[in-house]
């Protein structure tokens, strides 16, 4: 459904009832103890930039359509930690630090909204400038506005979230341009000492699409199939007479210690081990690492 400034009352609610799961969220992401206080949730006109955008900050974008909502939060606040700001670690998509602030979007993203508008896709990025990232955005004054205040410690900020923005696409876009112009301005010296090992890449999601469009309409139909995707927590083989015995009160205890990771299965398939968290008052898996397929070794026999 699009996102309308109309809709204030309705996300001012969601932000409210979630309050504490967002600053779990915040402070699990920032590695630090995040309050946020409901009562200083609330709406406000927005007509311009706030004096904090005039410099560097974190940028959360929620998808919906073709419109976003946004979030900003200024790195003058001093609540980021430092590693957002690091050079050139925010930028690249297959970093730890992206992979975090690609979760807290996640589940901000989950809490922020009511139910029937929540975001189809979640970005985070960090940018130099947050009024011309805002800008860029196509968020203009009289859009739907509210304004959370947070505290760690001595440190206090002013996180908004603001709505819709016409051209998120727009939002990061400088941030990546000045990441492909530091590369390009690495010494000659490096590239005279032979070309560097392949490294993997982020695919955007304009050129996941744009890929996906591409594929022949059976390949696109094999898309649409939807698979079980289950969360794994460990198993064991018991004889089928302690089976029989199985009943309410039983306790099963496995091999598996409880601080090991939980594995993700697509089907009967391990696709990624994760670890529990909360997203709200329902269940979730953050994941740590991929696993890899299983390798097949077929032995040669050579011909008479």
């Amino acid at each position: 459904m699009p996102l309308t400034p109309d809709l204030a009352e309705q996300v001012l609610a969601a932000c409210r009832r979630n309050v504490a799961a967002a600053a779990a969220a915040l402070s699990q992401a920032f590695d630090a103890t995040i309050e946020i206080d409901p009562e200083r949730i609330e709406m406000f006109e927005y007509a311009g930039p706030a004096p904090e955008w005039n410099g560097p900050g974190l940028v959360l974008i929620f998808s919906s359509g073709e419109e976003a909502a946004v979030v900003l939060l200024a790195a003058s606040s001093g609540l980021l930690p430092e590693w957002i700001g690091a050079p050139g670690s925010p930028q690249q998509r297959q970093s730890p630090q992206q992979s975090q602030l690609a979760t807290l979007a996640q589940e901000l993203g989950k809490v922020l909204f009511p139910a029937e508008h929540l975001p189809d896709d979640c970005q985070a990025g960090y940018v130099e400038h947050l009024g011309e990232a805002a800008a860029r955005g196509g968020i203009a004054g009289g859009a739907g506005a509210i304004h959370c205040v947070l505290k760690s410690g001595e440190k206090t900020g002013a996180l908004r979230l603001l709505w819709p923005a016409t051209s998120p696409a727009a939002i990061l876009s400088a941030a990546s341009e000045a990441s492909a112009a530091a590369a390009a301005a690495l010494p000659t010296a490096a590239a005279e000492a032979g070309p560097a090992p392949p490294r993997k890449t982020g695919v955007s999601e304009e050129d996941l699409t744009e890929r996906l469009r591409k594929l022949p309409s059976y390949a696109r139909s094999l898309l649409r199939i939807s698979v079980p995707v289950s969360v794994h927590l460990a198993s064991i083989k018991q004889p089928v007479s302690r089976v029989l015995n199985i009943g309410p009160g039983t306790i099963i205890q496995f091999e598996k210690n409880c601080e090991q990771p939980l594995t993700l299965c697509v089907g009967s398939q391990p696709l990624a081990e994760g670890e529990a968290v909360k997203v709200g008052e329902k269940f979730g898996i953050k994941l740590t690492q991929m696993i890899l397929p299983g390798e097949r070794f077929f032995a040669l026999r050579g011909t008479r």
